[in-house]
């Protein structure tokens, strides 16, 4: 008979914030998109600000990671990105693009990641900060792949396959193939 017991707890105060990471500049100077990495969910503030022109984006309670920096790209209408703590308690990230001229802006928001894609503005047109996007906001594009989980238990031989599956599920296979009891824990 086999017999696994797995204990999973982690203390809610043991949980690290969630940082903001690397910013990458991406696509042609007619159509510039900046990622701004993070290592969690996070729903990003914007606004775009005059005299000089400039978008900001703050991420309330997350903090700046080891590998945010202030970068000068020169691409088009962004000068500059820069970044860093704006508050301390609480916590608040700010990434600011330094425009040369106003621009209309989209953001996006995905598990990791903020997507911001820049656009010049059409002719007589007000640039129109983009409000901070619901947790449903469309996703970019790329979609991840959906999880799997492939358990199987042929001759007292358990292979457990799983891809972004919460450890609930696998055990509650493991359960309902062999037979043995196996004490889930709440939320694993």
């Amino acid at each position: 008979m086999l017999v696994i017991v797995c204990s999973l707890t982690i203390p809610l105060a043991a949980q690290e914030p969630a940082r903001v990471g690397h910013v990458s500049v991406l696509g042609s100077s007619a159509a510039i998109e900046v990622e701004i990495q993070t290592s969690g969910t996070v729903t990003p503030q914007s606004q775009m600000l005059t005299g000089p022109d400039r978008i900001v984006v703050d991420f309330p309670g997350a903090l700046p990671g080891a590998d945010l920096r202030a970068m000068v790209v020169n691409r088009g209408a962004l000068k500059a990105i820069r970044a860093g703590l704006f508050a301390k308690d609480p916590s608040v990230t700010r990434v600011v693009l330094d425009l040369t001229v106003p621009q209309s802006y989209q953001v996006f928001a995905t598990r990791n990641a903020v997507m911001l894609k820049l656009s010049p503005i059409a002719a007589g047109g007000q640039a129109q900060p983009s409000p901070a996007p619901p947790a449903s906001t469309e996703p970019l594009p790329v979609s991840p792949p959906e999880p799997s989980m492939n358990v199987t238990f042929h001759n007292g031989m358990l292979s457990i396959h799983a891809d972004r599956v919460t450890l609930a599920k696998v055990l509650f296979e493991v359960q309902r193939l062999t037979g043995a009891e196996i004490a889930i824990p709440a939320g694993a």
